[in-house]
């Protein structure tokens, strides 16, 4: 159907004023929140730039990985059983101190 301008228009009421002022108020706040982002953001970049120009001038600090291998060899047969059994009933008992114990026994 086309349309022959004789169609009626819908009247305006208070509401439709209402609505009209918060899209008005919430379209202003997002152009000040992309000015602040964009703000932001600039300020982002200025700020890893001079900590770029910091590195370079202090030179490369980064920590070099130190590795120590110790082993240590227990004999444990010298190992006290009644030591083993006490500290496992602080612990809960786990199996493995249990193993330990029966080992230390043998």
């Amino acid at each position: 159907m086309a349309d022959d301008g004789g169609a009626k228009r819908l009247k305006k009421t208070s509401q439709d004023g209402v609505a009209i002022a918060e899209v008005t108020e919430l379209r202003r706040r997002v152009e000040e929140l992309r000015i602040r982002n964009a703000e932001l953001e600039s300020e982002n970049e200025r700020l890893r730039s001079d900590q770029r120009g910091r590195r370079r001038e202090e030179g490369n600090h980064e920590v070099l990985p130190a590795v120590m291998t110790v082993t240590v060899t227990v004999d444990l047969s010298r190992v006290d059983t009644d030591l083993i059994t006490h500290i496992t009933s602080f612990l809960g008992t786990p199996r493995e101190l249990l193993d330990l114990a029966l080992t230390c026994k043998s």
